[in-house]
């Protein structure tokens, strides 16, 4: 999924916020080739020379509820994210060999969005939405998410006309009302609403 904002009074300048996790199909968990994300990374470089580009690590998972939800064979107690942390550290050296900012949204929610069944998690779970899920955000993630982007843009002066949010589900807003759109609490919307805040329509 890529979601687009645009933002008004700023030179006509792209900035590419990319987050790349997983594929989930079926019953087991499918991790991207990690040379080919390097290739897919380049291939965006190479494609749009003059965007400016913010790499986005994915946020962790709350490995039971994945496992349940998708019915993976392996066993509850499985180390998902030990696997999801290794591309993340790929996305670092993709981001460090490209001279590139990286946002480490992995390592900041590993700290602070408390994975895993608590109610205070910042990762959907059953205590927090009534649901089994173990991958997606809850509202305040979400907008936690906007939160950190945005103050990276600023930090780096990435001030540009459109921006890309390329992702997978996480970009998408799942399950939240909105999802896909520029309404609602998904992290391209928040997003939006900070970067055009007190701004002329």
């Amino acid at each position: 999924w890529s979601t687009f904002i645009r933002k008004e009074n700023v030179k006509n300048k792209r900035i590419f916020a990319v987050v790349i996790k997983t594929s989930f199909k079926k019953k087991r968990i499918i991790f991207r080739c990690i040379e080919n994300s390097v290739i897919y990374k380049l291939t965006i470089v190479n494609n749009f020379p003059s965007a400016d580009i913010l790499f986005v690590t994915p946020p962790p998972l709350y490995a039971k509820e994945m496992i349940l939800r998708y019915k993976f064979p392996d066993p509850p107690e499985s180390d998902l994210n030990g696997r999801l942390d290794k591309y993340a550290a790929a996305m670092r050296q993709v981001a460090a060999f490209l001279n590139k900012p990286i946002l480490d949204v992995s390592r900041i929610l590993h700290c602070v969005g408390n994975p895993g069944p608590d109610k205070t998690s910042l990762i959907r779970n059953e205590a927090n939405s009534g649901v089994i899920d173990g991958a997606h955000l809850t509202v305040e993630g979400y907008r936690l998410l906007a939160v950190l982007v945005y103050q990276k843009l600023l930090d780096h002066r990435m001030n540009g006309k459109t921006i890309v949010c390329f992702g997978d589900s996480i970009t998408h807003g799942y399950p939240l009302p909105g999802m896909g759109t520029l309404e609602g609490d998904n992290y391209p919307a928040v997003l939006s609403r900070l970067l055009n805040y007190g701004e002329e329509e």
